[in-house]
């Protein structure tokens, strides 16, 4: 039985955390962090809503309930924690950071994944 959160053949999973300043924070004028911070509600919702079985896109499209032909990193929901997910690289085109990384599993926090999501929504 393969363990919870185990890396496959290079041991336990590695994590992303998330960024250590607020995405939103620096933005210039008041209605760009207002409507940043509206993404970011958007996308602690979408993560909070993941489930064991989910495909979540991680480029091309983070936060698309139905992941399409542009994404260029495919990956799943094996397990979840509180305040995180597990997720496995399941494709991923040439050139992209998970490139070397398919088949491995990676624990994201909600805050890397929110980032992620603000990062395809324009905010970067």
């Amino acid at each position: 039985m393969k363990e919870r959160g185990s890396g496959g053949l290079y041991g336990n999973a590695a994590e992303e955390v998330g960024p250590v300043t607020d995405r939103c924070a620096p933005k210039p004028g008041k209605q760009v962090r207002k409507g940043c911070a509206s993404v970011r509600l958007e996308g602690s919702r979408y993560v909070r809503q993941l489930s064991v079985g989910d495909a979540i896109c991680l480029d091309g499209g983070v936060g698309k309930f139905q992941v399409s032909s542009l994404c260029r990193v495919r990956s799943s929901v094996v397990d979840t924690a509180p305040d995180k997910v597990l997720l496995e690289i399941r494709e991923a085109q040439p050139g992209t950071a998970y490139a070397q990384r398919v088949q491995h599993q990676i624990w994201f926090h909600d805050a890397a994944l929110v980032d992620l999501y603000l990062d395809a929504h324009g905010y970067h």
